[in-house]
């Protein structure tokens, strides 16, 4: 009679001895390093990355010159918590773990130090790059065939997956470990919704302001301004999105350590980083569609903001009070191109309205984030410290409430009566727009805005009523 229980205890010492060699990039971290250290180099040491260009040898010695005397520094939000749960459990029951990754031996080798439960490491040296078939190689070279088990992520494993006793794939999702299947392929990513949250579409309310010159012109009537300006509105979307991704790739670092801002697709590890720059390519590639059907000076307004937001994610975003202005100008470059559509020389009194608004709603940002962290800390890439979040606060109850004024003088202006027949009624759009500003300034307070004060506002009731009354006023002013 066959002990069933004894046969298991055997199966149990046997997989126990077989060691479980896992791959680094998209299985146990959640983005690949060479990659995201090409980035800080393109942006930190360009002159790095043309000298690796120059003298290029192959991956392999590219990446011992990006990888050259830096020091990787991980935590534990740069792995995926399922597969290291799993590493570790293993490595109690006394199994043996290797590292096997493509990755450079001096990256490969502090992540093994600093996660601890490593058995052995074999990664890329200056010249073998130990991907695809090298890793099987090596593997197959020191542990037989089905001699071993193996984690992987990419259709590069596939080959170290053939060779293997047993394998599983990271299901970038879920981050969760999926069996191989006999001449199965890479889990396929079909799900839409990580790329639509990455683009953001829920910012493309900001870029409703290029209407705000053709409604103060009072020439509601002309259906090709109209055109003109949801052209605008629709390039700025595209631009204002590819903008946001470039911010995601910079980030994804210092975003994948933020207790919000680790769920974004890239810093996940949901999407890739060349996923990323395929779809910032495509983004300003379809931009330019709508931009031929625009005139010279709202492309080049386009054009401008482009740039200015690449140098935000580049720089600006860590000058403090400097990234304030910066974003405000991008805010009032919707304006001034609103104003080439509608046709109209956008007032003064309209750029500072939404100057010193837009102004207060960036501090407000600036303020809700410094509020909500944990750590006193300086604010990721930002130059700004926990304790000056009442500075911040300050400068926004202030530029806001200068908005309302601006609204209400704006009232008794010889400019409004020349587009409004009764614009003293405009004085209640300042009175309630310095209501509607308090109103907002104290959900952050109360710490009731977790994220961007624009995405708050879109769900906030009192802001849609606020709106609602803005237009009522609006339209009696008429």
């Amino acid at each position: 009679m066959i002990n069933h229980k004894i046969v298991k205890q055997k199966k149990s010492a046997k997989a126990k001895s077989r060691p479980l060699c896992v791959d680094l990039d998209g299985t146990l971290y959640k983005g690949d390093l060479f990659l995201e250290e090409l980035v800080v180099a393109l942006l930190e040491r360009p002159f790095c990355v043309v000298q690796a260009l120059t003298r290029f040898g192959g991956i392999a010695a590219m990446k011992e010159l990006i990888h050259s005397g830096r020091e990787v520094q991980p935590a534990e939000a740069d792995f995926r918590p399922e597969v290291v749960k799993r590493l570790r459990e293993e490595a109690r029951r006394g199994r043996k773990i290797f590292l096997v990754t493509a990755a450079h031996e001096s990256v490969a080798n502090d992540v093994a130090k600093h996660l601890g439960f490593f058995t052995g490491v074999f990664s890329t040296r200056k010249d073998v790059n130990l991907k695809g078939k090298k890793k099987q190689e090596r593997l197959l070279e020191k542990f037989g065939h089905a001699g071993y088990e193996y984690l992987g992520d990419s259709e590069s494993d596939r080959f170290a997956m053939q060779s293997a006793y047993a394998g599983h794939w990271v299901n970038r999702i879920t981050g969760q470990l999926q069996p191989r299947k006999a001449g199965c392929r890479l889990y396929s990513l079909t799900a839409i919704q990580p790329w639509i949250r990455l683009i953001r579409p829920h910012q493309w309310a900001k870029n409703l302001l290029v209407f705000l010159p053709l409604l103060a012109s009072g020439q509601l009537g002309r259906t090709d301004l109209w055109v003109q300006a949801t052209l605008v509105f629709t390039a700025f979307c595209l631009v204002a999105s590819a903008g946001y991704v470039a911010n995601d790739i910079a980030d994804v670092r210092s975003d994948r350590r933020h207790p919000e801002k680790g769920r974004r697709p890239l810093a996940a590890g949901i999407l890739t980083l060349p996923q990323g720059v395929a779809l910032f390519f495509s983004l300003v590639a379809l931009a330019l569609v709508p931009m031929r059907l625009l005139d010279a000076g709202a492309n080049l307004i386009l054009l401008g903001y482009f740039v200015l937001s690449l140098l935000y994610s580049h720089s600006l975003k860590k000058l403090p009070l400097l990234d304030i202005f910066t974003l405000s100008a991008l805010y009032l470059s919707r304006v001034v191109a609103g104003g080439f559509a509608a046709d109209t020389r956008v007032s003064s009194w309209l750029l500072m309205f939404v100057g010193f608004d837009f102004c207060g709603m960036a501090a407000l940002k600036r303020y809700t984030e410094l509020l909500n962290q944990e750590q006193p800390s300086p604010l990721g890439r930002r130059g700004y410290l926990a304790h000056e979040h009442d500075l911040l606060g300050q400068i926004s109850f202030l530029a806001m409430g200068i908005a309302g004024l601006v609204l209400a003088l704006y009232a008794r202006s010889p400019e409004a009566a020349l587009v409004y027949r009764h614009p003293e009624r405009m004085m209640l759009a300042g009175f309630l727009w310095f209501g509607w500003s308090t109103w907002v300034l104290l959900q952050a307070q109360r710490r009731n805005i977790q994220k961007d004060p624009v995405a708050f506002c879109l769900r906030d009731k009192v802001s849609w009523i606020c709106l609602f009354l803005m237009a009522l006023i609006y339209g009696c002013s008429k």
